[in-house]
């Protein structure tokens, strides 16, 4: 019955309600009883008042306390009431009932109210045990002891005067209950009705639909939770398209050096490439596409590795001037031929954490991009700084023929490639490689190009404890 949040929600709202209106009922009832028996006081000692004038001519026409009692206890049943005469330390000189005649009833020392009213209220127990609630009024008399008249009621009687009222509290009670279950069942429906149709909206995308548009709610946790949502349909969706992009690119990229192996074989196997020559120019060519085809398997297993979080960066001081000047040296005879200018400059630098390897993989993958798309002439530029004591930063630096603006956002996507003449025989792995690796030690790396002017790449790494190797290295 209470599994559902709506169930929980309406349940709890109406056992708060229900608590509250209970504590709420009791302290009402307890603060009307205790006015109830205050206005009771002030009521029997406001009559006492006019009983003891009365009371006052009798004794004056010679009718002693007893008989005035028996004249008066008709008038006492008929209200409900006991009315009895005292004397100032409390004996019972006359009671309309006939019980406490001779006995003795504690009356308060001290008037509740000023003397000048002569008048006392308050509560006796008397001998009997019974709790009565009095107004005493003095008896004015001008010779003799001063007499008190008593009006009581017994205090077993004071929730007879409640019960009245206490059936309009229990019916306000019941109305509010009523009306507070109602608003507890909108309130909970206003919560659950989005999180109903997120959860509808889950189920369609676990179906494939990705386009939906979820209501934005009105409270500010639920929008936000309707925000979050939408973003992560975005995503998934992205992610989704990312997805079937990679596989097509894997498809393609797979399919042109299949094709050709294909081909080529078949040209040996029927005797199409009946020269020596030609045989030799069809293997090497499978060959090619072989080893093609083995380093796109490769990269598209590292990439995966680093996905799953399987691959491990050393965590060793590597010289990163040791790296790029043994990087620099791999492009050197090659930039030559070209026609390149390849210049470095790296003074000292505080050595970094992390792998040797990677790093290297990092900087050739940067130089090879660099000086195959830099024409002759051009120059290419490594250089390298100390950034605030705390990172080191490297550029590399090219004159080539740049990346549009529009290309830009997207050139470590794997598979991305500018275009034909750019990418070469690529497939548009490396700078994705090479991005993983620089975030696996806590660097990052970024691009900055003008078209017809050149393309700047630069990596930021975080530098290890300060050493004096390469300071030495370098002076020897």
């Amino acid at each position: 019955m209470f599994n559902s949040l709506r169930s929980r929600l309406i349940a709890s709202y109406v056992l708060v309600i229900l608590v509250f209106l209970i504590l709420a009922g009791s302290a009402l009832a307890f603060l009307l009883q205790s006015y109830q028996v205050r206005a009771i006081k002030a009521n029997l000692a406001k009559r006492a008042l006019h009983t003891a004038f009365h009371v006052k001519k009798l004794l004056e026409e010679g009718m002693k306390p007893i008989e005035i009692a028996s004249s008066l206890r008709e008038q006492a049943e008929v209200q409900n009431l006991r009315i009895f005469i005292t004397n100032v330390k409390g004996i019972v000189l006359a009671d309309t009932k006939g019980e406490l005649v001779g006995q003795k009833v504690e009356l308060p020392k001290r008037p509740t109210l000023p003397v000048s009213r002569r008048e006392i209220r308050g509560e006796v127990i008397t001998p009997t045990g019974e709790r009565l609630l009095f107004g005493a009024a003095l008896i004015p008399q001008t010779e003799g002891p001063a007499l008190w008249v008593a009006l009581a009621l017994p205090k077993r009687m004071v929730p007879r005067f409640l019960g009245h009222l206490t059936s309009y509290l229990l019916l306000a009670g019941l109305g509010a209950f009523i009306i507070s279950i109602f608003l507890a069942f909108l309130i909970a429906r206003s919560i659950t009705k989005p999180l109903q149709s997120i959860a509808s909206a889950a189920e369609e995308i676990a179906g494939g639909n990705y386009d939906l548009n979820l209501p934005i709610a009105t409270l500010d946790e639920l929008r936000s939770l309707a925000t979050s949502f939408s973003h992560m349909v975005q995503e998934v969706k992205a992610s989704r398209q990312r997805e079937r992009d990679f596989l097509a690119n894997v498809s393609h990229e797979l399919k042109t050096p299949l094709t050709s192996i294909q081909g080529f074989s078949q040209a040996i196997l029927d005797g199409t490439a009946e020269e020596e020559a030609e045989r030799k120019h069809a293997a090497s060519i499978i060959i090619e596409e072989a080893g093609r085809m083995a380093r796109l398997v490769e990269e598209l297993l590292e990439l995966a590795r680093f996905d799953a979080g399987q691959i491990e960066i050393a965590g060793r001081e590597v010289d990163l001037v040791d790296v790029l000047e043994e990087c620099v040296k791999r492009f050197a005879f090659r930039a030559e031929e070209a026609g390149i200018e390849l210049e470095m400059d790296v003074p000292t630098l505080p050595p970094v954490l992390g792998d040797e390897d990677r790093l290297t993989q990092v900087f050739t993958n940067l130089l090879d991009n660099a000086v195959k798309h830099t024409p002759s002439g051009g120059k290419v530029k490594v250089i390298a700084k100390e950034v605030n004591q705390r990172r080191v930063e490297v550029t590399v630096t090219d004159t080539g023929s740049g990346i549009p603006p529009e290309d830009l956002p997207r050139i470590f996507e794997r598979f991305y490639q500018v275009n034909k003449s750019r990418a070469g025989r690529g497939v548009g792995l490396g700078l994705a490689i090479a991005k993983e690796i620089i975030e696996a030690h806590g660097g990052s790396i970024s691009v900055e190009s003008v078209v017809g002017l050149g393309t700047k790449f630069t990596v930021s790494l975080p530098a290890s404890r300060p050493t004096n190797h390469a300071q030495q290295r370098r002076s020897s």
